[in-house]
């Protein structure tokens, strides 16, 4: 799941900086769709933990992309919020 998570934001990233408002941004987001819909709460849930993460740990805020297409935006649109704490995601220090 965190591969799953890194690897997204990473290819969103690069479109937004090499090839912002290509075709290659909108096909990340439907493959993430299709990956994403087929996950339980608890995996959705982790997903987010590990969307979080490699945002930080890429430094995505830094960057001055004119639209990254705003993850966490898509992530509540399609699959509700699984941003707040809860008792089975995984703890922050695991990450």
């Amino acid at each position: 799941m965190r591969q799953a998570a890194f690897a997204f934001i990473q290819a969103v990233a690069y479109a937004q900086l090499f090839a912002h408002g290509s075709v290659q941004l909108t096909m990340a987001y439907d493959d993430l769709y299709e990956f994403l819909i087929k996950l339980n709460q608890q995996e959705l849930s982790d997903f987010y933990r590990y969307e979080q993460a490699s945002r930080s740990s890429f430094r995505i805020n830094e960057m001055k992309l004119e639209n990254f297409g705003d993850v966490e935006e898509f992530l509540r649109d399609c699959f509700g919020d699984y941003y707040e704490d809860n008792n089975t995601a995984i703890p922050r220090e695991s990450l």
